[in-house]
C-alpha cells in the first residue's frame, strides 16, 4: 500500500512539473526541443490529464489540482484547434457573389497530391477555383492533358521541382525558387489584375517520436533547420517583387501551426485560415488530421471570405480552399 502511495505521489509531482515544462517548450519552441513541439498539443494535453488522474488524492488532492491547472492552461494557450473550433463561421455569400460579378473574387486551392496521384489533381481542379496549387505532382505532360480536358475556360500551368500552379489567366513570368521544391508565377487574371502566385513543399517531417533516442532529437532539430532555410528562400523570392503586386502563397509547409520557421515568412503575408477559417482546419492525415501543415497566405490586397479544409478521396492530405476578394488592386 505504501508503494502505491509513493508511486502516486511521484506521479502527482511529475504531472504539474511536466505541464510547466511544456508551457516553456511551446512558448519558446527552441530548435533543440523540436522533437517535443512537433507532437500535437492535444496529445500532450491528454497525456498530462491521464498522468494527473493517476496521482489520485496524493498530497491531499493539491497535486491533482496543480497538474490539471497546468495542463489546462497549456491547452488553452497553445492548441490551435481550440481557436478555430470556437470561431463562429461567417460567410457573406452576398459579398462573394457580388465580387464574382465584379471579377474581384479569387478562389485558391492547395493540395498535396500524394506522390503524383492524378485523382487528387482532378479533385483540386473540380473546386471551381481560379488558382490551384499542387504538390507531389504527376508528370507535367499529364497535368497539361488534364488542363486541356477542362470544359470551362482553359487552364494554364507552370511547374517546378515536384510542384505546379494551374490557373485561369495569362502567364507573365515564372521562376523556380532556388534550393526548394517551389515555383512562382506572375499572372494576369481574366479581370486584368496582376497577381503573384507561389507554391512549394518544404522538407518532409521526421516520422519518429521515440524521445528516448538522442538521435531522434538531433534529426528533428536538423529537419527544422532545413525547412527554415527553404522558407527563407521562398520569402526572399516573394520580396523580390514589387510590394504593390498582390500575393497568394500556398503549399505544404510540413510544419505545425506555431512552428518557429514561420518567423521567416514576409511580415505582410497573413494566414488566410486564421482570418476566415473555422472548424477543424487540420490537413494531415486526411482520415485523421492532427496538424494544419497545408496553408494559404495572402497579402494585404485581399479580404479573406471563407477558408476550409476539405476531406479528399485520393490524397493523404486534406484540401485547403480559400475564397478571397481582391480589394486593394495592384498595377
Amino acid at each position: 500500500m505504501r508503494v502505491v502511495s509513493t508511486a502516486r505521489l511521484i506521479v502527482g509531482v511529475l504531472s504539474p512539473a511536466l505541464g510547466v515544462a511544456m508551457l516553456f517548450a511551446f512558448s519558446s519552441r527552441p530548435d533543440s526541443l523540436a522533437a517535443v513541439t512537433v507532437v500535437p498539443v492535444w496529445v500532450w494535453f491528454l497525456f498530462g490529464v491521464v498522468l494527473s488522474l493517476l496521482s489520485g488524492r496524493a498530497g491531499g488532492g493539491k497535486l491533482l489540482a496543480a497538474g490539471m491547472s497546468a495542463w489546462l492552461l497549456f491547452f488553452v494557450l497553445y492548441a490551435p484547434e481550440l481557436r478555430s473550433l470556437l470561431r463562429f463561421p461567417i460567410h457573406n455569400d452576398a459579398e462573394w457573389q457580388a465580387a464574382k460579378k465584379e471579377g474581384s473574387a479569387v478562389r485558391v486551392v492547395t493540395l498535396n497530391c500524394f506522390v503524383g496521384t492524378r485523382g487528387a489533381v482532378e479533385e483540386a481542379l473540380s473546386q471551381d477555383a481560379e488558382i490551384v496549387m499542387v504538390q507531389e505532382i504527376p508528370p507535367p505532360r499529364e497535368l497539361l492533358a488534364m488542363c486541356k480536358r477542362q470544359q470551362k475556360q482553359p487552364w494554364d500551368v507552370v511547374w517546378g521541382n515536384d510542384v505546379a500552379i494551374l490557373f485561369r489567366g495569362e502567364l507573365l513570368e515564372q521562376r523556380a525558387i532556388e534550393g526548394t521544391h517551389g515555383v512562382g508565377a506572375l499572372i494576369r487574371l481574366p479581370s486584368g489584375e496582376r497577381l503573384l502566385t507561389v507554391t512549394f513543399r518544404l522538407q518532409s517531417a521526421v516520422f519518429n517520436a521515440n524521445l528516448f533516442l538522442p538521435s531522434v532529437w538531433q534529426r528533428h532539430t536538423a529537419n527544422r533547420h532545413s525547412r527554415r532555410k527553404e522558407l527563407r528562400a521562398v520569402a526572399k523570392f516573394v520580396l523580390s517583387f514589387p510590394r504593390d503586386v498582390p500575393v497568394v502563397l500556398g503549399g505544404d509547409f510540413n510544419a505545425p501551426v506555431g512552428d518557429p520557421i514561420f518567423e521567416e515568412m514576409p511580415k505582410e503575408l497573413r494566414d488566410a485560415f486564421e482570418e476566415a477559417g473555422s472548424g477543424w482546419g487540420n490537413t494531415i492525415f486526411n482520415s485523421f488530421p492532427i496538424h494544419r501543415i497545408d496553408r494559404v497566405f495572402v497579402s494585404s490586397h485581399f479580404k479573406c471570405i471563407r477558408v476550409r479544409a476539405l476531406k479528399t478521396e485520393h490524397s493523404d492530405h486534406r484540401l485547403v480552399s480559400a475564397d478571397l476578394v481582391l480589394e486593394e488592386k495592384g498595377t
